[in-house]
């Protein structure tokens, strides 16, 4: 119970910070729009290598006459760099204890699987039933299950599925009705405030 709580609050968290992503990226592209570009044999354009999942490539960024904007746009820069490499870590640091906690998890089963194997053994040979061996089915799927994800190649087949559906099968994440546009979020406040002012 405890470990389907657990993936339910990575994925939630997988899901908020591709939010908090997304919008860093928003923050640097109107930060762009708003910057009036010289010609393109400028010598004042910025060249700034774009690192983690913003890009892998060096990117020119040209810009007005004067310091004012190139320190502007670097200290944004920075700013969304390092939240970005922290949420990371943090994302990183979350996942090695999930694999730790599943390990040591591992470790308690694994013994009260062997206790129960033995006692279950014991007693269908001494009653002569068979039937007490049912139990050590579902008990072999969860340990398999267990072992698989804390020693096993579980997480790299989900990673890989999860690249699959995000590259082949992206028609399934988009939300109902589409995204949420700032129209529909005025139309829905505006119906509620005058539901509340009739009443």
């Amino acid at each position: 119970m405890g470990f389907i709580f657990s993936k339910s609050v990575n994925e939630n968290l997988k899901s908020q910070q591709e939010f908090m992503l997304m919008n860093s990226r928003l923050q640097v592209s109107s930060l762009l729009l708003h910057i009036t570009s010289p010609k393109k044999d400028d010598s004042s354009a910025v060249v700034l290598p774009l690192t983690g999942s913003l890009s892998a490539k060096p990117v020119s960024y040209p810009f007005l006459w004067g310091n004012s904007m190139k320190c502007l746009f670097l200290q944004k820069y920075h700013k969304l760099e390092r939240q970005i490499l922290m949420q990371s870590q943090m994302r990183e640091r979350q996942m090695a204890m999930q694999i730790a906690w599943t390990r040591e998890f591992l470790k308690y089963f694994g013994i009260f699987f062997g206790l129960a194997a033995v006692g279950l053994t014991a007693g269908a040979i001494k009653k002569k039933k068979p039937g007490l061996f049912l139990p050590m089915v579902p008990l072999s799927f969860i340990l398999a299950y267990q072992y698989d994800m804390g020693y096993g190649t579980l997480l790299q087949r989900m990673k890989g599925e999860a690249e699959n559906i995000l590259d082949t099968e992206n028609t399934l994440l988009e939300m109902p009705k589409g995204a949420i546009t700032f129209e529909s979020l005025e139309k829905a406040r505006r119906a509620q405030s005058k539901f509340f002012i009739e009443k």
